[in-house]
């Protein structure tokens, strides 16, 4: 039967419910993240797609939000998990409330990919958002004995620089800067989204000798 999509509820007492069982013992499986909404991340979704169509049992993380493709949702290989968002503040509280979205999010995504999904053979993550997604794939990586993959679609810290007061001397930024240089770059394989990034703004990470491959993307 079909494999359903798995909805994380952090607001449950009793957390979610397990998910389905594998289709085969033996078969190989791979997790997918994403820290947004998956329905408007049509490249990762795409990913996961690619990997199920090749055989892969693969637990797709993201955040709830806008309807899934019925590929995703009525694929058999495919198993999602919804996360629900941190709470929607004023913008002019962000200095207060910030910390506490990275934690609620360390913890939650850590306990997804320890506790949740399957173990993978590799872990494949986007990347902006760096924080705390870099870090925590990074260590479940370690923990679980897969290898990460980041699929890379800008530079964070880059980006974060241009909307906080301060720009790369933010301590929000630095942190992000470190992250993308200590656990995005030393993963053990990349995607990118352009040749330009690829072959431009990762010498700005110090970044040398590894081999960016660039992902053609397939529209739905």
């Amino acid at each position: 039967p079909p494999r359903r999509p798995h909805t994380m509820d952090p607001t449950t007492a009793g957390g979610p419910s397990p998910p389905p069982p594998r289709t085969h013992p033996h078969q190989p499986t791979a997790t997918v993240l994403v820290l947004g909404d998956l329905g408007h991340s049509p490249r990762m979704c795409y990913h996961a797609l690619s990997l199920a169509d090749s055989g892969f049992s693969v637990d797709l993380v993201g955040r709830e939000g806008s309807a899934l493709h019925r590929s995703i949702t009525s694929h058999r290989n495919i198993t999602v998990h919804r996360m629900r968002p941190f709470p929607s503040l004023s913008r002019v509280l962000f200095p207060l409330w910030a910390p506490l979205k990275l934690l609620f999010d360390f913890v939650l995504l850590l306990w997804v990919l320890l506790l949740v999904v399957a173990r993978p053979r590799f872990m494949l993550v986007q990347t902006p958002p760096a924080l705390p997604t870099l870090l925590v794939v990074r260590l479940a990586c370690w923990l679980r004995g897969a290898r990460m993959v980041v699929d890379w679609h800008n530079l964070a810290f880059s980006i974060m620089a241009l909307g906080m007061r301060g720009g790369v001397a933010n301590p929000l930024v630095r942190v992000a800067k470190l992250a993308e240089r200590v656990c995005g770059a030393r993963a053990d394989q990349h995607l990118c989204v352009t040749d330009a990034l690829r072959s431009g703004e990762f010498v700005l990470l110090g970044v040398r000798g590894r081999r960016w491959v660039s992902q053609p993307f397939r529209p739905w």
